[in-house]
């Protein structure tokens, strides 16, 4: 991590090195002499990163649960709606209410981007630069495009290993 403060890179956030408090998550009580090593905090990492994986499964599954019945009950407002003829149902909890979403996606680049120049509609698409492509101009001349902000983050990370069994 410490290459990271050679670099001109931008540190993870959280990569402020604070071993002392790194060194009490390792160790097994308040008396105890923090003592950490790679090992032990590789370890304690995979460890709390398996409790985060498994309270991100319960939340999942709980909210599935609540999403399933919230869609029950929108195809139930839907349904009894459109079976009332209503545009809108107040009631002492809120105000159900028709709204129309919009989704555009574009199916061919090349007739697209050929319409908005015949027609001067550019107004039709949103641009945004490739993170890849910039990357790539700046390792070959050096800075990024002209009107183009690039960052980087180096963050550290913990692969685990693989099991030899």
């Amino acid at each position: 991590m410490l290459l990271g403060l050679l670099t001109t890179e931008k540190l993870h956030p959280y990569s402020k090195l604070d071993t002392e408090k790194f060194s009490r998550f390792a160790s097994n009580s308040e008396t105890e002499e923090p003592k950490i090593n790679y090992d032990m905090a590789a370890e304690k990492y995979l460890s709390v990163r398996k409790e985060i994986e498994a309270l991100e499964r319960a939340h999942k599954e709980a909210k599935a649960a609540l999403v399933e019945k919230q869609v029950a009950l929108e195809n139930w407002f839907t349904a009894k709606a459109q079976e009332d003829g209503l545009e809108t149902v107040k009631t002492p909890h809120g105000t159900a209410y028709w709204s129309t979403h919009h989704t555009a996606t574009v199916a061919s680049r090349e007739a697209l981007f050929a319409y908005c120049k015949e027609h001067d509609a550019w107004d039709l698409v949103e641009s945004r630069a490739s993170k890849t492509g910039v990357k790539s101009h700046i390792e070959s001349h050096g800075e990024p495009p002209p009107g183009v902000n690039f960052s980087s983050t180096r963050v550290f990370n913990l692969r685990k290993a693989q099991s030899k069994e």
